[in-house]
């Protein structure tokens, strides 16, 4: 006792590891708590800084695993503070204090990198609503162990798995989670903010969104029906844009642009909103749904700033001379930025788009784009 004493006071020396592993754990065991305390804390950060030599490794992790298994869960909860961000940590020892009460095993579960997918998956399945919680919040989260929490079907921690920026959630799941919760606007958002989402979740997303946006518009401002339309086709217009982003596979636009197509969803607001970000790629891919033609052909009218030839593309669209009008004024400021990567951000493109949008109509206010949508493509026309 009176050498683990002396431990607790000073900082334990690798040669304290061979006589705690051989002869003292007796000792230990009758001693007060707050020695066990000091000495399991002063130990766990002698491990956990390396200081304890690799071949000395087997015997130290046995003391830990003593210290962890301690009746007084103060004793514990020092042995897992300091193993927390050890990278070395065993993982039966990780998993012996995964075991623990709450507000040992808690932190261990969200913080340390010791745990594989299986262990992770097996925290899940174990049913513990404050430890799968643990889990979606990790700063890492991989598809398998993101479908494991899915499939708890639990709101709390899905909402915090979606919010979770460092979780990967593939296409199934995210299409099971607008299954599972597609009456809960809170979930459905959250969904709806998640970055580089799967264009079949965005169109799963409209679906689910739609009912729930104009339920909000009616019974907070009694709108008429065909204005609540409107709103809700730029809301979820404005969705598909955001969540495009210019991706990089033309194939995955063009098939979601033709579905949109074939369901009447192609609309000239769209059109126009996906113009005004100063995606061209997008823009021409719209257009040549609209008339069968080729949409590399009709990016290279744009690319090589043949107006008149988009214009009249635009009029074999079907898109009205208001909004023709305000294409041609938006392919100008594309001309003169088209050779500035960063000018061609939506965050710096369109503030330009609209405000060239402005001087082009006398008649039309400043204001966001959608307001300039709504008047060029509905009030205009």
């Amino acid at each position: 006792i009176a050498l683990i004493g002396t431990m607790a006071l000073s900082r334990t020396k690798p040669a304290d590891v061979d006589i705690l592993s051989q002869s003292s754990f007796s000792s230990l065991a009758a001693a007060s708590d707050s020695v066990r305390l000091e000495c399991a804390n002063t130990f766990a950060v002698e491990y956990a800084s390396g200081s304890v030599p690799v071949k000395q490794h087997s015997r130290a992790e046995d003391v830990l695993k003593m210290f962890a298994g301690d009746s007084a869960a103060d004793v514990r909860a020092a042995v897992a503070r300091q193993l927390i961000s050890c990278p070395f940590v065993p993982a039966d020892l990780a998993r012996l204090i995964a075991a623990d009460i709450d507000p040992i095993a808690v932190p261990m579960i969200r913080k340390s990198d010791v745990f594989d997918d299986d262990d992770l998956v097996s925290i899940i399945r174990g049913g513990a609503l404050s430890r799968q919680l643990a889990v979606a919040m990790r700063d890492s989260v991989s598809g398998t162990v993101s479908a494991a929490l899915v499939a708890t079907a639990e709101p709390a921690v899905v909402s915090a798995l979606l919010a979770n920026d460092g979780a990967w959630i593939g296409e199934p799941d995210l299409a099971a989670i607008l299954a599972l919760f597609a009456g809960d606007r809170v979930i459905v958002g959250l969904v709806a903010e998640r970055a580089k989402l799967p264009l079949a979740i965005i169109a799963q997303l409209l679906e689910a969104a739609n009912l729930d946006v104009g339920d909000i518009l009616e019974d907070a401002m009694t709108l008429p029906g065909a204005i609540v339309k409107r709103i809700c086709t730029l809301a979820q217009e404005r969705l598909i844009v955001a969540h495009y982003n210019a991706r990089e596979d033309s194939g995955e636009i063009e098939d979601f642009v033709a579905r949109l197509h074939a369901r009447g969803r192609l609309t000239t607001t769209l059109i126009l909103r996906v113009l005004c970000t100063g995606d061209m790629p997008f823009f021409a891919v719209c257009l040549a749904a609209k008339t069968e033609l080729a949409a590399g052909d009709v990016l290279a009218l744009v690319e090589d700033g043949k107006a008149d030839a988009v214009l009249n593309i635009c009029k074999k669209a079907g898109l009205p001379p208001s909004v023709r009008r305000a294409i041609a004024a938006v392919l100008k400021v594309y001309a003169a930025a088209k050779d500035k990567q960063q000018a061609l951000t939506p965050e710096v493109f369109t503030p330009k788009a609209v405000d060239r949008l402005v001087r082009e109509y006398d008649e039309i206010s400043e204001g966001t784009l959608d307001s300039m949508i709504a008047e060029i493509c509905w009030r205009m026309i």
